[in-house]
């Protein structure tokens, strides 16, 4: 499909652009105005899960992927099969060395390599901080998530610094649109800017809650997917939704190689995929006491577009209603804010996101629970001390 809006039949580069936390209803026209956007559907709520899918094109029941402290099994054929190879996460996990940053860990990258010490052929993954609080502000001078919700003030007032942190982003994408031009090599490079997941940005429907993971609702599976470069033209908006999982394939399509035949996303390269099943999401929270891991929160989403779908929730519904109100009232780095204009209306709109079996939006989807994962596993294999300040920082404890 996309090789229909442009002369090339391959590249020789690719670049994935991932703005964290970033809304589709939010994505900057700097951004759009470059490429071909599509409503994307994310693989998971939470970066952890998301980001695995991106750069392997497998669903996190898949790759098994759901926590920091996970590690693949390998590193993934885009990045594998490269001849150069970049990973870049300076705006994000910032008190960390690149060896201990979470994302290259995950994927086994050793090393954290700009854009500028690449040479073509190359494919280059730059994790941007995006909209993920504290909003509008840096990591290194924060003091943190929590610290920002107690300062913010008001729901209006986070929502505002929401829209400046994606527009920040947007102009970090800009930089980078700016030196592959500068460099002669802009449509020889597969440009993909998207995000991992999206955003509550206190949702009056969801209770006024901020953050990600859970519980799995529209703000969160609707994120922006933009293809830029590689001769494509610019400010198409196309009509079909696509998957978070789509762009690996994709972008393997796009450097003439074949992507493995067993995962869930598709390539949109050269046609628009068959759906035989509407796009998925994963997530699933677990939790630790005294020695004992314990499932918090856990669901998958099938979704004809971002806004219409089903929630299937997973495991124990005391649980799952327990630990909504337990983290978006007392313990999450929002909950001060969300605490400040809580009433019955919110407590009851937190539970009805989190404690029913099955949750719609949006049009009435018609998909059974059995045609989509039924249990999730846990990765069988070593896994890494995660720096536990970091989160907390980041806000995701």
């Amino acid at each position: 499909m996309l090789s229909t809006l442009t002369e090339r039949g391959q590249v020789d580069n690719v670049l994935i652009f991932v703005s964290d936390s970033h809304r589709f209803d939010s994505v900057p026209k700097t951004v759009t105005q470059h490429g071909v956007t599509f409503e994307g559907v994310s693989a998971s709520t939470f970066t952890a899960s998301g980001l695995p899918s991106i750069l392997t094109g497998q669903l996190p029941s898949t790759h098994k992927i759901w926590h920091f402290d996970d590690q693949l099994e390998r590193m993934p054929p885009l990045l594998k099969n490269a001849r150069n190879v970049g990973f870049n996460a300076e705006t994000i996990w910032t008190d960390l060395p690149p060896r201990q940053k979470p994302p290259l860990k995950i994927h086994h990258v050793d090393e954290r390599t700009k854009l500028d010490e690449l040479d073509s052929p190359f494919v280059h993954i730059v994790h941007d901080k995006g909209g993920h609080s504290p909003y509008n502000e840096d990591f290194e001078n924060s003091q943190g998530s929590e610290a920002y919700f107690e300062n913010v003030g008001s729901h209006r007032s986070a929502r505002n610094d929401y829209v400046d942190a994606v527009e920040s982003s947007a102009d970090r994408f800009a930089d980078i649109v700016a030196q592959l031009e500068d460099r002669s090599i802009l449509e020889e490079t597969l440009l993909i800017f998207c995000s991992d997941h999206g955003e509550f940005i206190g949702e009056k429907n969801l209770g006024q809650i901020y953050g990600h993971g859970h519980p799995m609702a529209p703000p969160l599976v609707q994120v922006p997917i933009v293809f830029c470069g590689a001769g494509l033209k610019s400010g198409v908006v196309a009509d079909e939704p696509i998957s978070t999982a789509d762009i690996a394939p994709t972008a393997m399509r796009s450097l003439g190689w074949s992507p493995r035949q067993d995962i869930f996303g598709q390539s949109i390269w050269r046609k628009t995929p068959s759906r035989s099943q509407p796009l998925l999401s994963e997530v699933w929270k677990k939790g630790k006491h005294r020695g004992r891991s314990y499932n918090k929160y856990a669901a998958t989403g099938a979704w004809s577009t971002g806004e219409s779908g089903v929630v299937f929730h997973r495991y124990s519904a005391l649980a799952r209603a327990s630990y909504g109100l337990a983290t978006h009232l007392y313990t999450a780095s929002h909950a001060s804010l969300t605490r400040s204009h809580a009433n019955h209306v919110t407590i009851k709109r937190i539970l009805g996101s989190h404690s029913p079996g099955v949750v719609k939006y949006g049009s009435n989807l018609e998909v059974s629970r059995e045609s989509v994962t039924n249990e999730f596993e846990a990765a069988d294999r070593t896994q890494y001390d995660i720096d536990e300040e970091q989160l907390k920082k980041l806000g995701y404890q």
